[in-house]
């Protein structure tokens, strides 16, 4: 028991000590009291911050390729552009996608399309990623060359503050090698230095790469179109061995990308295998294939305890392979019967791509020019899908039966 004395035997108090005595433990229940309350309040803070955060993110489509607009394009036309069912573009820049160059591009480069991308006002696009080409780079272009990189570091900075400039979302960053490929692996292009070493420096670039990138964009989105699940199939494919890959680095560059996000950005596997799929239960096995591609990265504990928090699922569409547009037999949409069952088909694979991303699906289309062509390309079709996840309905058609015809030749 406590008196302003300091002594602590009750039988020492006198009357006004034991008045004050009681006035002080009156004062601490009160006190208990509120801190009580304030610590139910704190806690039910707290568990409302959680469940918002683990929440479902709205889903949300982004308009992806050969017509890929530039600046320019976007300011004259965005009103028109934004008629379209979409959340976002890909966008392009006058000097290229390409970032892994021998020399770096002049800053002046940028200056046109930034002053357009910040004269544009978005309304509906309010997603927008800005396109970079990873995989391929110039020709003889190597990681282990410090100019190279040197001159990659100056592109990537560049290019994401024209992302700033335009308001994006993120990088969409395509690995795909369509020349000369940034991830092939030979001893002399890498200075002497073994597969295992050119491995370990390829995966320093990549924390370098996503840094630089973060440092214009704290909070990135970096859409790539092969993520995780891409090293895992090469893997597969070539029995655990890819040193002869053309992919064989990307693997690290991708650790590295992992390794390099900071606590609010996201890498996002856009599963771009999700080109072909004919059924639902494709879209559905994707996510447990990308979420245990883990498992083809290296065995580092870090790296293995930021994969879950940094990598988010997507999904593709590719309209030409659904609609028929390019002829192809290896395609779906080269089978079905009519026009009637591909729009059926496309409005299918938005809808599955939605239910099966954690945020982003990507439609792509290549014959296609949404801007231009007067055609709708399924616009209804594609918005009937996304207003049927928004809203937790049913797709309300099955297309098994038609694609099963199709696939077996029956295609009546």
């Amino acid at each position: 028991m406590y008196n302003v004395t300091g002594g602590s035997d009750p039988a020492a108090c006198d009357e006004t000590d034991r008045d004050s005595l009681q006035a002080h433990e009156d004062i601490c229940k009160i006190m208990r009291i509120r801190i009580s309350w304030l610590m139910v309040a704190f806690i039910a803070l707290s568990m409302s911050t959680v469940y918002a955060q683990s929440e479902p993110l709205p889903k949300k489509l982004i308009k992806f390729g050969w017509d890929t607009p530039l600046p320019d394009y976007l300011l004259a036309n965005i009103t028109m552009m934004e008629q379209h069912p979409f959340d976002g573009i890909n966008i392009g820049l006058h000097v290229g996608p390409k970032v892994f160059t021998h020399s770096p591009y002049p800053d002046d480069a940028f200056a046109q399309d930034r002053a357009d991308l910040a004269a544009t006002t978005f309304t509906r696009f309010t997603d927008n990623f800005l396109i970079m080409w990873a995989g391929t780079a110039e020709q003889d272009w190597a990681f282990a060359n410090d100019s190279d990189w040197a001159a990659a570091e100056a592109n990537i900075r560049n290019f994401a503050a024209t992302a700033v400039a335009g308001g994006m979302r993120g990088i969409a960053l395509d690995p795909e090698p369509y020349d000369f490929s940034a991830w092939w692996y030979n001893r002399d292009r890498y200075l002497g230095l073994e597969f295992e070493q050119a491995q370990a420096l390829v995966r320093e670039r990549g924390i370098r790469f996503m840094s630089i990138i973060q440092e214009s964009i704290p909070d990135a989105r970096v859409l790539l179109l092969f993520g995780p699940a891409k090293v895992r199939s090469e893997l597969e494919a070539r029995g655990f061995g890819l040193r002869d890959s053309p992919w064989a680095l990307y693997g690290a560059f991708v650790e590295g990308l992992i390794l390099g996000a900071n606590d609010t950005s996201r890498l996002i596997d856009g599963n771009e295998w999700s080109y072909y799929y004919t059924n639902a239960q494709q879209f559905v096995d994707s996510r447990a294939y990308i979420n245990d591609s883990i498992h083809a990265l290296a065995d580092d504990p870090t790296l293995r305890a930021r994969y879950d928090p940094v990598v988010e699922i997507g999904q593709a569409v590719y309209v030409d392979a659904v609609l028929n547009l390019r002829g192809n037999p290896d395609h779906i949409g080269y089978h079905l019967a009519s026009d009637e069952q591909r729009l059926q088909m496309l409005e299918h694979n938005v809808y599955y791509a939605l239910l099966n991303s954690d945020e982003y699906v990507w439609i792509t289309s290549e014959q296609a020019n949404w801007w231009e062509d007067d055609v709708a390309y399924g616009d209804a079709a594609i918005a009937s899908a996304r207003e049927k996840v928004a809203t937790g309905a049913p797709l309300g058609f099955d297309v098994d039966v038609f694609v099963q015809a199709a696939l077996s030749g029956d295609g009546s």
